[in-house]
């Protein structure tokens, strides 16, 4: 069955190992099931990953794109790291590592992108007491 994706005008994606640009269609069918796709809303610069959290999220990143075979084992032991850093998100990185390890990397960025907006939001709650 052919996946069909709703894109805005002008939005750009990743597929594989190009990046598209839609133009005024607002509609892009692909007829594989192993393809790469990754929104520009999904897409983290290098120069955005000022946090460790931020820097997992990019990783794993660059590691969907690429194909996710090099380097799955640096990722699980910065994970490993991050959960004596980080015990309050302790159960999100084991489930990051989970999906690391099955290969699952679009899920594994989904879990880093909760776990951003978490970190997010206990700066947000930090600031404010601190005021």
């Amino acid at each position: 069955m052919p996946l069909t994706l709703e894109v805005r005008p002008r939005e750009k994606i990743i597929l594989g190992q190009y990046v598209l640009a839609s133009a005024e269609r607002t509609k892009l069918t692909f007829f594989s099931d192993d393809v790469i796709i990754l929104r520009e809303k999904d897409l983290m610069r290098l120069d955005e990953a000022v946090t460790e959290v931020r820097r997992l999220y990019y990783d794993i990143q660059m590691e969907y794109i690429g194909g996710g075979e090099s380097a799955s084992g640096e990722l699980l032991k910065k994970i490993g790291s991050m959960e004596a850093a980080l015990p309050g998100a302790r159960s999100d990185l084991i489930l990051i590592a989970e999906y690391v390890r099955s290969g699952l990397w679009y899920k594994a960025l989904k879990s880093a992108r909760r776990l951003i907006e978490q970190d997010r939001e206990a700066s947000r709650v930090k600031r404010l007491v601190c005021e």
